[in-house]
């Protein structure tokens, strides 16, 4: 048998097979382009069958799949030439966006991160990852990478600018949102950013702009236009016109509320059901105090009673990293079922007591993890019951009233004696959306 032969395929080489294998994957592309997904998935499935260590096919495949949504076969695709090629940033790229699909965000991140040079894409999408778990300092830097690699590029800039009001950048924010609506973006995002921040760093006419906004492709008609209708009132507000304002506060409030009313009564009864669990079972010190371990403040009490302002005043003291809105909690939570072989839950009303201590050393050790990224952390809570389960009732929280001045400057001062003698404070806040019409 002559080596032709045994290719295959007597007028062709070795070298011209691999050559044709790459003209067909050429045309798999291009098929793909056009979306003509059923020829140019058969063309790949093909390739593999020759070739079943072909990263290109496999690579293809993936992205065949993904378009289609079929996420399972798009997984295992992109799985597969990860691990003969690990090393392939399209690969880990078009992987980490499979596993965001999927809410896996913990290895979604580490994908990303191990992309060596990253395109826009994947800088966006490591930057929302990193956003949406509170982490702003490395959110505002990955976005920022993505605008040096494409300087146009909306989403973007769009998450810079809200990673810098998170920040309390507001003036950096204003800038950003308003060079974004000269370019003619007409989506409501920089609106509605612009609404939250100070009016002393907004220099736009609120009111002539949202007359301009369009709704984005897929965007909830109904949802659209009450947006619309509350950032009016803001702007109306702001302007001076009260009585407008009034009312069209009104309309988008009854909206809402009709919207969410039979949510109302479920989370009052969450609540009273949280603090009768509390009431009978109020916890007890189970943690003890180990100098390394970084402080988790929690800071108490109801929708605008002034956390935020004690979480900035906070944030100026030497080792302290604000927490935000961080899901700590929620990740410990989730981590403590899954190792003990139980289904999956974020709710920490639902974790067994004997999971408790398991809970802990979780939280412990992400909050360890999270005090290393920056200068300063700070989180809020606002159920009771879930402070004292993750704590055990620990002296290494505290709970501020923060409504008088006088209570404000006193615990600044302990806290000055509490820094002094560790090196990071680490202040945690769960959960609690500062949406003024937030109902969790």
């Amino acid at each position: 048998m002559t080596l032709d032969r045994k290719f295959g395929a007597a007028e062709l080489s070795p070298s011209n097979l691999l050559d044709d294998a790459f003209i067909r994957l050429q045309e798999a592309e291009r098929l793909h382009q056009q979306r003509k997904f059923d020829e140019a998935r058969k063309i790949c499935e093909s390739l593999i069958r020759s070739y079943p260590n072909y990263v290109g096919a496999l690579y293809r495949l993936g992205l065949i799949y993904s378009d289609q949504n079929n996420n399972a076969n798009a997984l295992d695709c992109l799985v597969n030439a990860a691990m003969l090629d690990p090393r392939n940033g399209l690969v880990l790229t078009a992987l980490g966006e499979i596993y965001l699909r999927f809410g896996a965000n913990e290895m979604a991140r580490h994908t990303f991160e191990q992309v060596k040079q990253p395109g826009a894409r994947a800088l966006l999408m490591l930057g929302d990852i990193y956003q949406e778990d509170c982490e702003y300092y490395l959110a505002r830097e990955t976005y920022r990478r993505a605008l040096a690699v494409d300087a146009g590029f909306v989403a973007a800039a769009i998450g810079l600018g809200w990673c810098c009001t998170h920040l309390g950048d507001y003036s950096e924010a204003a800038k950003i949102f308003t060079v974004l609506i000269e370019r003619g973006v007409r989506t409501i995002e920089p609106i509605r950013a612009l609404t939250v921040l100070p009016p002393s760093v907004v220099n736009i006419d609120l009111l002539a702009q949202l007359d301009r906004v369009v709704k984005e492709p897929g965007e909830d008609t109904a949802e659209f236009e009450n947006s619309v209708e509350f950032f009016r009132a803001i702007a109306l507000d702001r302007a001076g016109r009260h009585a407008e304002a009034w009312d069209h506060f009104t309309r988008a409030n009854r909206q809402v509320f009709n919207t969410m009313r039979d949510r109302l009564s479920q989370i009052d009864e969450r609540w009273h059901r949280s603090l009768s669990r509390l009431r009978a079972n109020p916890g007890k010190t189970g943690v003890h105090d180990i100098p390394a371990q970084p402080i988790s403040l929690f800071i108490l009490g109801p929708s605008r009673c002034g956390k935020t302002t004690m979480e900035q005043l906070v944030a100026t003291l030497d080792g302290v990293k604000r927490g935000h809105e961080s899901p700590a909690v929620r990740t410990a939570v989730l981590g403590s079922f899954q190792v003990s072989s139980l289904p999956g839950s974020e709710s920490l009303e639902l974790l067994p007591p004997r999971l408790y201590p398991l809970c802990r050393e979780y939280y412990f050790e992400e909050l360890a993890r999270r005090a290393r990224s920056a200068k300063s952390r700070y989180q809020y809570q606002s159920r009771l019951h879930s402070r004292r389960r993750v704590h055990g009732g620990n002296d290494q929280e505290r709970a501020i009233p923060v409504r008088e001045a006088e209570l404000r400057r006193q615990y600044i001062a302990d806290l000055h004696g509490q820094v002094s003698q560790r090196k990071r404070l680490c202040v945690r806040s769960e959960g609690r959306s500062r949406s003024s019409c937030s109902l969790q």
